[in-house]
Parts: structure tokens; C-alpha cells; sequence
């Protein structure tokens, strides 16, 4: 049995396309000594290559460590890599439209830009709707073409420009963020008293 066929054997069939890909990536580090970027994974893929990189001598950076998403970009580097943010190559585009006559949803906003881009939806982050405007993370590659393509969103005329990437944090101040918490016992006291404990040290 393979070193691979056994590491395979940890994860789900439909994963080991994706776990394929970044051990291709991680050896081109190793070989090159020069960083790479993921296009935006999941959580379930980040913490799959966070676990891939961790067998070796190299580092990786998730760019949902720096900014609340759900969605991340990730950094595989040499071990003499300082992390610098620009590196993840990330824009925050601000979509704004007349609320008075549409609402746009996150499915609209999504689909709009997959279509009209022609492009793959790892290419784009995570999509914030609020009521009269939404924020779209987005590959900075894609930033002038997105901003030069879209005008219109289902049937509200749109207009996009890039913001700041720490208003991003603005908008989701407010919104749940999920927290893994460490437990030692899985009796119903114990969790509770580690919940209403973490909760204490976050205030």
C-alpha cells in the first residue's frame, strides 16, 4: 500500500481530486522555493491543506484568519516566507443599487457574476448582502474585468467599486462567527461550563 493510497483512505472519495491538486502544489514549493496562492477553498478544504502542509517543512496562511469569511485563500510558502496580506491577492468590490425597487439576493449576485465573467466560482469568495448594497470578495486578478463587465444585477442597474479590504470587517461584526472549542470531558456540565467560560474570555 502507498504512502497515498493510505492518506487517501482518511478522506471522503469525492476529496481526493481536491487533495491530488494540492499535494501537485505543495511539491511544486518544495522544488521551486517559491510561494503559491489557492484559488478560494471551503472550510473543509482549508483545514485539509492546513493538515497536508503540516507533514512537511513548509507554511501556509489562510487569508480567513485576517478577514471573517467563509471562504479563503491560502498561502503555501517556503519556511523562510514572511507573511505579507497583499500576498492573497485579494479585492473587496461594494455593489450598490436602488433598494427602493429591487432586493438582491446572494444566489442573483452569484450567478450574475459567474455568467457574465465566464468564469469558475473559485474565483470568487464570500458574498455579503445587506438591503440597497452587497460587498463581493473577489480574486484581485478579476478586478478591472468585474468592474468594466457588470452593470446590472437580474433586473437593478448596478454599480461596483473597490473598497478597502478592513470594511469588510464593518459589515460583519455583527454576524455569528463559528468558534471551535477544546473540551475534556463530553458530559452535559462540562460543555456548558466550557462554553459560558469561552464566552467569558471573548467579551
Amino acid at each position: 500500500m502507498t504512502v497515498q493510497t493510505m492518506l487517501y483512505q482518511h478522506f471522503q472519495p469525492d476529496e481526493h481530486p481536491f487533495i491530488e491538486r494540492m499535494l501537485d502544489l505543495i511539491a511544486r514549493v518544495e522544488a521551486n522555493y517559491l510561494l503559491e496562492v489557492t484559488d478560494f477553498l471551503n472550510p473543509r478544504e482549508v483545514t485539509i491543506l492546513k493538515g497536508l502542509v503540516a507533514a512537511t517543512n513548509l507554511q501556509c496562511f489562510s487569508s480567513t484568519d485576517y478577514y471573517p469569511s467563509e471562504y479563503g485563500r491560502v498561502i503555501v510558502a517556503p519556511d523562510y516566507y514572511c507573511l505579507d496580506k497583499a500576498d492573497f491577492d485579494l479585492a473587496l468590490i461594494e455593489v450598490t443599487y436602488n433598494a427602493k425597487f429591487n432586493q438582491l439576493t446572494h444566489a442573483q449576485i452569484l450567478g450574475t457574476l459567474i455568467n457574465e465573467l465566464g468564469i469558475k466560482r473559485a474565483l470568487l469568495g464570500d458574498i455579503f448582502v445587506e438591503i440597497g448594497h452587497a460587498q463581493v470578495m473577489i480574486n484581485r486578478q478579476l478586478l478591472s474585468y468585474c468592474l468594466g463587465t457588470i452593470a446590472k444585477i437580474a433586473r437593478a442597474r448596478v454599480k461596483l467599486k473597490e473598497i478597502d479590504l478592513d470594511q469588510l470587517l464593518n459589515l460583519t461584526a455583527n454576524q455569528q462567527v463559528p468558534t471551535d472549542i477544546m473540551v475534556s470531558s463530553l458530559r452535559v456540565d462540562r460543555l456548558i461550563a466550557t462554553v459560558l467560560s469561552n464566552l467569558e474570555i471573548r467579551r
